[in-house]
């Protein structure tokens, strides 16, 4: 290869070869950091018993834990910005992985707190969250295949992760385990590394984008003309770009913020992400509380995993038919959405009361994984469909931060729940919360009339959806008229060629 062959990317996503590099190793970061809320219980459920820790504490460490990873999703662009994608993901995956490494020593709940809550929380949020800010800049047609691979990593995890923890703490009890999950976690952060950026990426010749590149002459100097030509150097010290404003950002990255939390406003929003975030709380804990509750009625490590994973299976298979069948006319995002909570809220107050029974228990966490799965899927679209595209970005940013909000304001309620009550009651209140997510679409039609009446001038996603239907229905009656018109027109023309050919004969 030439140093001349060597060209500066064009703006174009490259749709193809690199970037399927890029979705495997986000895909397998996904499994290894997108599961460690699911497997908290397995992994911590020995030694917090050992420990003695009261359920109140567990529950503020576990729900400390996620507040800090959907809080982390603020400041990953703002960080993915100022220093690139392969240093945000390296550094992020590895302080994680040496979080993991120090829990070694742990010898009371303090440390636990610190590492995991805190550090842990932020570094695989930041290192999970930048997965998917690279997939736009890497995909333009093949965008939405590429999210769903990164997706399903998590399902993934859920099914393979549990069973090796619990394999792992047979053999190596819990410091082994974090030591072996610290080497996992450590590969995240050398897979990281392959995240090039599109705007240093090189492109050589055979790629995609050479022969566009090379046609609007974009070279990229080479290391030799920069180091040893005195005029190449000065160029390239005038293109230096200026120092990043860190201060001006982060105040620009809460002005945003704070506009997008102006939007709630807008009752329908406000229902929509709320539910969502006392959803994600709900099950949240009941993954995190359920290990601890079948130990306690004396179910062993090998029945826990492998009930986790037969319902990282069906959430697997649940999420891939609802995201196939989201998009057909028969297909309800709505009706989904609320039956899915109802069913998985359902299913979980049934588990209280085979709590002693494994088979049913499994069956019970099949019917709770469909409804979750179904209800997850759609929630995205179902932001569009209920507020408009328009929304959509405010509709993120809140429900990340009611999630936040939350889990660290209604999650330690369920561990001091269980500390003066049982695990059967505060497994009730997980589903309470599921079922209350289904409850708040029942104020929706009372949404729609406050928001119309405040906001008059502002249309629904359904009588856009109706107003653009007129308009197109009036565009085709208008072709249809000036087609006509130019019928009418032919036929006249054709008429007086006819009666001018006669005339000319019969003179």
């Amino acid at each position: 290869m030439k140093e001349t062959d060597v060209l500066k990317p064009s703006s174009k996503a490259p749709d193809g070869g690199w970037s399927w590099v890029v979705v495997a190793c986000a895909f397998y970061n996904s499994i290894i950091l997108g599961t460690i809320p699911v497997t908290f219980g397995i992994v911590f459920n020995g030694k917090m018993t050992q420990m003695e820790v009261p359920s109140t504490i567990v529950g503020l460490i576990y729900n400390l834990f996620n507040f800090n990873f959907y809080i982390s999703s603020i400041f990953c662009g703002f960080l993915s910005d100022k220093f690139g994608w392969r240093k945000v993901g390296f550094v992020s995956a590895t302080i994680t992985g040496v979080a993991y490494t120090f829990m070694f020593h742990a010898t009371g709940p303090g440390l636990i707190f610190i590492l995991f809550s805190v550090i842990s929380g932020y570094g695989a949020g930041l290192a999970s969250f930048i997965g998917f800010l690279t997939i736009p800049h890497y995909f333009d047609r093949h965008r939405g295949r590429a999210k769903a691979i990164i997706m399903t990593g998590v399902c993934t995890g859920q099914v393979i992760i549990p069973q090796l923890v619990n394999r792992l703490l047979d053999v190596y009890s819990f410091p082994g385990v974090c030591l072996i999950l610290a080497g996992l976690i450590f590969n995240c952060a050398v897979f990281s590394l392959l995240f090039y950026p599109m705007q240093k990426r090189p492109i050589l010749e055979g790629d995609m984008m050479y022969e566009a590149a090379k046609r609007q002459q974009k070279v990229q100097l080479s290391l030799k003309e920069i180091t040893h030509n005195p005029q190449s150097n000065e160029k390239f010290n005038k293109k230096r770009p200026k120092p990043f404003p860190t201060r001006g950002k982060f105040k620009e990255i809460f002005s945003l913020t704070w506009n997008h939390m102006c939007q709630v406003k807008h009752m329908p929003l406000v229902i929509v992400t709320l539910s969502f975030a006392i959803l994600n709380v709900g099950f949240g804990n009941f993954t995190a509380i359920l290990p601890f509750a079948m130990v306690a009625r004396s179910h062993t490590g090998a029945i826990i995993s492998s009930s986790l994973s037969m319902g990282g299976a069906v959430n697997t298979v649940t999420r891939f038919f609802v995201y196939w069948a989201s998009d057909k006319d028969w297909f309800s995002r709505k009706i989904c959405y609320i039956l899915g909570s109802i069913i998985a809220a359902v299913s979980a107050f049934g588990i209280v009361f085979v709590l002693r029974d494994a088979q049913l228990i499994r069956v019970c966490l099949a019917f709770w994984s469909f409804g979750i799965g179904s209800t997850i899927s759609v929630f995205h679209n179902l932001v569009v469909d209920t507020c408009g595209s328009e929304l959509s970005s405010s509709a993120a940013v809140i429900s990340s931060l009611l999630m936040a909000v939350c889990n660290i304001a209604l999650g330690p309620l369920i561990g001091v729940v269980r500390d003066y009550t049982s695990y059967e009651v505060a497994i009730g209140m997980t589903a309470a919360l599921q079922l209350a997510c289904s409850l708040l679409w029942f104020f929706m039609p009372l949404a729609r009339r406050y928001d119309l009446k405040k906001f008059p001038d502002r249309q629904s996603p359904k009588q856009k959806s109706e107003r653009d239907l007129k308009q197109g229905a009036d565009v085709e009656a208008f072709k249809h008229e000036r087609a006509d018109e130019s019928h009418i027109n032919i036929g006249f023309i054709v008429d007086s060629g006819v009666n001018l050919t006669r005339r000319h004969s019969a003179a």
